[in-house]
Parts: structure tokens; sequence; C-alpha cells
């Protein structure tokens, strides 16, 4: 599938096969997979080890919950007959561009009823690092120098109108701002910010082709949300029910068998 970009950000999240209504009263509701940006028709998951992590919606709050060392990515879903731009955010910091988020940020193109998954801080326009969650101290966020805004993860969608013109040369992405601030955010990392929770760092370079490009006018915002997490000590301390549905059953792997002998029944692939 082929990505583009286009100027724009946000953060919205909604539900899917079981989410919820990015307006609805959730206080109730149980844990979901997914968010709706309402009223959008896309459908925003947070990936972690190929699947989507569990939301626990709390009041108008939505939280997952994070471990240091996890790799995650944002999938979303345009069930849209049109064209989506999504500019994503980590912590208050753009993910398609530097420093703080905005809407006038590079934006992932998301076509018609497709899905796309991103796990990147974009560097440049050949690829970035991977999003991980680790220590407040190690997070994007603390290295640029601005901590107010960690524990919150941001998805602003825009709706494209699909405009053929002559391509225009692609937007450079520089990392000067984060050069500058890197020092800044490790002398600012100091007594006055605690260790505990977690922030949105950096993992291994990937590649991840994508370009800018002005094939798409923007019409307008759709909508936005947002989706917080922390680990499982602070989401307790915020009295976000994690019980709610039960702790999985634990399986014996000792009675586990590497070749049940149960008869050949041909192939069938799910």
């Amino acid at each position: 599938m082929r990505r583009q970009f286009v100027l724009i950000l946000a953060l919205s999240l909604l539900p899917a096969a079981s989410c919820v209504s990015g307006h609805a009263d959730v206080k109730r509701q149980p844990p979901i997979r997914c968010v709706n940006v309402e009223p959008t028709n896309v459908r925003v998951e947070i990936v972690v080890g190929g699947s989507p992590a569990i939301v626990y919606p709390d009041g108008r709050f939505r939280w997952i919950e994070g471990r240091r060392g996890e790799r995650f990515a944002f999938r979303i879903t345009n069930d849209n007959p049109f064209p989506v731009g999504v500019v994503l955010s980590a912590d208050g910091q753009s993910l398609t561009a530097d420093g703080p988020a905005t809407a006038r940020h590079p934006a992932y193109v998301i076509g018609p009823h497709e899905t796309e998954s991103v796990g990147v801080w974009r560097e440049d326009l050949r690829g970035g690092r991977e999003l991980v969650f680790t220590s407040v101290e190690r997070s994007l966020a603390a290295r640029k120098g601005d901590r107010r805004n960690i524990g919150v993860l941001g998805v602003l969608v825009w709706q494209l109108e699909d405009k053929i013109r002559i391509q225009q040369p692609p937007v450079p992405m520089t990392r000067e701002g984060d050069r500058s601030n890197s020092k800044s955010g490790r002398d600012g990392a100091s007594s006055a910010e605690p260790s505990a929770g977690i922030g949105v760092g950096t993992g291994d370079r990937v590649d991840d082709q994508a370009y800018l490009t002005d094939r798409y006018r923007r019409v307008r915002v759709l909508g936005t949300v947002s989706l917080y997490y922390d680990d499982r000590a602070g989401l307790l301390r915020a009295g976000v029910d994690l019980d709610c549905c039960g702790e999985p059953v634990p399986i014996d792997r000792r009675q586990s068998e590497p070749f049940p002998d149960g008869g050949y029944r041909g192939v069938s692939i799910p």
C-alpha cells in the first residue's frame, strides 16, 4: 500500500466491532479494543505485540496499559468512501514532524476503506524510530524538554479532497528542534520529575517509506479524541477498573502436545 502525507494533525480514536462512540457516556462500558473518531467512520487501535491493546473506558477518558520496553503502533481504518488524513502525536509531540503536534503537520493519507499501521516517529521520508513505552526520563517528550503532556496519544482526522495537481517537491523533515532541545530535556530531567510512570520513547531505526504530497486538499477536521496510557500502578492510582473483565485463565503449558494425533482432516488455514 502506498503511503502518502499531507499537512494536518490531531488525535482521535473510536471503537469498532465492539468500539464505543467518542461522545458516548462510557463510564459503565466494558473494555474495548478500538475507539471511533466521531462522527468520522474512522477506527483507531493501539497494537502491541500484533494484537489490539485493551481500552478501559473511564468516564470521558479511555486508558490503555503500557509496559516498559513494549513496541506499539497506531492502526487506523478508514471506513469512508473518501480519503482522510491523520496526524499522530505522543505526549503532545508530533510523530510526523519536529516539535509539539499541530494540525498543520504532515499527515498520513489513508484511502477509502483502507487500513494503515504506523509504528514510528518519522525522522525523514525513508523511515524513523520505533515507538516504544519507556521510562519518563527516556521519553521523546523529555528529550525535547517538554514533559507537560506525557501520558496521552493523539490522532486528528481530516477529510480530504482528491485534487490532482502538479506535484510539489516533498516537504523536508528536519530534526533541528530535536537536536537543540535534547540537551535541555536531559538537564531538565531533574529531581522534580518522579521516576514512576512511563512515556513514549523511540527504539531502533526502521525503514518506512512515505512521502509528502500536495495532491489532496484539506476540507475540514472531522474529529479528534485522546487515548491516555500509564503503567499498571498508574492506572490503579487513577482508579481505572482493570478487573472488570477478569484475569485471563493461565494455561499449564506443560500439557501442550507437539504432535497431537487427531487424524488428518485436510489443510484449513484461517
